[in-house]
């Protein structure tokens, strides 16, 4: 799945605070960035390969490691399940945003759903892009109006999603 973040030519700021996935195989996986041991700034990328989630950033085309933060970072950062939340930052800064998340799932997955904040720029929107396993684009969809502190709980169904 991937995320676009820019709207309006504004930068927000992405949180993401949990990805629950159902692999085809019917085992349901969730992701919180709370058991990893992470600190503010710490990239996110490859540490849930083992339940076939790849993380990824990309700011104008270009790769970037995604960042966890907590609510000393961005006080309106609440996350459903605290302290971390993936966000849009790289290199070690609020202020550095990727334009694209991509959650890339190594075995094709099926309803995946999280918790989004989309802060930052208010009353901004965020485009979704689903993509199968063959990379072909299946879905879009927007989860607009973007508030402080609010999460949305974002569920995208169906079967065979690569990204």
């Amino acid at each position: 799945m991937k995320l676009s973040t820019r709207s309006l030519g504004s930068v927000l700021l992405v949180l993401v605070s949990a990805v629950t996935l159902l692999p085809c195989s019917a085992r349901a996986d969730m992701i919180n960035f709370d058991d990893k041991g992470f600190v503010n700034f710490d990239d996110v990328t490859t540490q849930y390969s083992a339940l076939g989630v790849i993380f990824e950033g990309f700011e104008d085309g270009s790769p970037v490691a995604l960042e966890v933060v907590d609510d000393t970072v961005f006080v309106d950062n609440t996350p459903p399940s605290p302290p971390m939340s993936l966000s849009n930052f790289y290199n070690d800064s609020p202020g550095l945003r990727a334009d694209v998340m991509a959650i890339n799932f190594l075995d094709p997955a099926s309803n995946i759903e999280f918790d989004y904040n989309p802060a930052g720029y208010l009353g901004s929107s965020t485009v979704f892009n689903l993509y199968n396993s063959s990379d072909v684009l299946v879905d879009s969809f927007t989860v607009p109006t973007a508030t402080d502190k609010s999460y949305h709980h974002v569920v995208a169904g169906g079967t065979d999603i690569g990204r």
